[in-house]
């Protein structure tokens, strides 16, 4: 799973949609006119203050649900449309693209993917970004689209890292048909680019696949439309989730040649999503288009830095047992990777140096640690960065977390992990050294990378003294967008 930042305005929307929703408010959109419907007293003045303030927003969303979800089928929407495929010769895998097109630059990850371009290659980066809602105007779009990205790259400690006479933006939404970009724009990029590194996508856990088919869904549909009218090679940036978190009946490990129409649907909005995305490239692979897919696992901050994202699997771990002021006796398999290895390993896999010595027109790749470590190592380094921590029985843990789930506290840190450590119960272990091993393979992808200019950093007390330390500089603090964040 990857946990990514995104637009802060986006995820304070969401905040409220989350809020009205558990508080049983119910908003449609009648004739044009926003309409609400609360339970007696659940609306406190603050709350109404907050919409009232989001209204315009709130009715533009509503107003893109009603015009892109047709259907809410995931079944239906896992169907790659039939009139989506190559015309002509065969499309080749670009193994020294001079124009790349990403999208998410604006999420952790994504940031670091641009660093990664930057450095692993000598071409044009042209950044898809979100502008901000209501502008129309081109040169406040490419302001707003600037500032932002801007901001996470100074935010990240990556101003060295990117050429700006290299990067180029592209004022675009993944919601919209051809990313709402003008035709003639949309034409000359398509004639421009050649290869397309899809990342961005709405990630919020505790949203319903309705909510989120629109960006991971249709924004995928809409880089495969374009990948095969421009004849490139579409990279995606799938995830781990989209796999039973646990073997099922006929599975002796989850490999990276299997398909996912051999595995079961997951279950949650934003898995589910990302499964149906996948089944869209998977079939555009079938037709011919060249594919690369990732299917990363939880990421961690930088091994150097120690620059981390507030969104991720380490982070709220962290926080959620200051918070509780507890943790659970065991050990568990603790498998991120940090994000300047997985930046490092998809761009090389990609369009780098490895991606040059791909012969296959389809690949896919596990990217997790292949050398776990205890989850005690945690425990450990917040004992000694002086952190009042309790370890407690695993059954003690487990009724703390079905109460957060329970009462559907998505304020804390803990509630989008809630599900991990529920299919993990089987992986708790009273010694590091008997825990099962992970379902997941990544033989394959581990086999390319053994050739790449960069190495696998230890997952050892050292990587997380670095976070550790990092995170005191930046400030443990709960934020109430904990559950979920975009790239887009």
């Amino acid at each position: 799973m990857s946990y990514e930042l995104g637009a802060q305005h986006e995820t304070n929307l969401s905040e409220l949609l989350d809020e009205l929703h558990r508080v049983g408010v119910r908003l449609w959109l009648d004739q044009g006119v926003l309409k609400c419907d609360a339970p007696k007293g659940a609306v406190s003045h603050q709350l109404r203050d907050r919409l009232r303030a989001c209204k315009p927003e709130i009715m533009a969303r509503l107003r893109a649900d009603q015009q892109h979800i047709r259907n809410d089928d995931w079944q239906v929407d896992a169907q790659l449309p039939d009139h989506i495929t190559s015309n002509g010769p065969k499309i080749g895998m670009c193994h020294s693209p001079r124009v790349i097109l990403l999208t998410g630059a604006t999420g952790f990850l994504g940031a670091f993917l641009l660093a990664e371009l930057m450095r692993q290659t000598q071409a044009i980066i042209i950044c898809l970004v979100r502008p901000d809602r209501g502008l129309t105007n081109p040169e406040e779009q490419h302001q707003t689209v600037s500032d932002r990205l801007t901001n996470v790259i100074e935010n990240y400690g990556l101003t060295s890292s990117v050429d700006t006479s290299r990067l180029e933006l592209m004022a675009g939404d993944l919601k919209q048909p051809e990313w709402g970009i003008p035709k003639n724009q949309y034409q000359e990029l398509s004639e421009r680019i050649d290869a397309i590194i899809h990342n961005g996508a709405h990630v919020h856990h505790g949203l319903p696949y309705e909510n989120l088919k629109i960006t991971n869904v249709h924004g995928t549909l809409e880089s495969i439309k374009f990948a095969f009218k421009s004849r490139v090679p579409l990279h995606f940036i799938s995830s781990l989730s989209v796999l039973p978190p646990q073997l099922v009946q006929g599975f002796k490990r989850y490999y990276e040649t299997d398909s996912l129409k051999t595995t079961p649907v997951p279950s949650g909005g934003y898995n589910r999503s990302k499964w149906v995305a996948e089944r869209l490239v998977e079939q555009a692979a079938d037709r011919g288009l060249p594919v690369t897919v990732f299917r990363p696992g939880p990421i961690s901050g930088h091994s150097k830095t120690g620059v981390f994202n507030r969104q991720d699997f380490l982070y709220r771990l962290v926080l959620g047992y200051m918070e509780s002021g507890m943790a659970p006796d065991g050990a568990m398999h603790l498998d991120p990777l940090p994000v300047d290895f997985v930046s490092q390993a998809m761009i090389w896999l990609s369009v780098g140096g490895g991606g040059s010595s791909q012969a296959s027109q389809f690949a896919r790749y596990h990217l997790l640690h292949p050398k776990p470590a205890s989850s005690d190592l945690v425990f450990d380094a917040c004992c000694e960065a002086g952190m009042p921590i309790k370890r407690v029985p695993y059954a003690t843990w487990f009724q703390h977390l079905k109460r957060i789930a329970e009462e559907k506290n998505i304020q804390h840190a803990l509630y989008p992990l809630v599900a991990l450590f529920a299919s993990r119960t089987h992986a708790i272990s009273n010694s590091s050294e008997n825990l099962d091993p992970l379902p997941f393979d990544c033989s394959r992808a581990m086999t390319a990378l053994e050739k790449a200019p960069f190495v696998l950093p230890e997952l050892n007390q050292d990587l997380f003294r670095t976070y550790f330390r990092a995170m005191t500089r930046q400030g443990l603090e709960s934020t109430s967008n904990i559950a979920g964040g975009v790239r887009k």
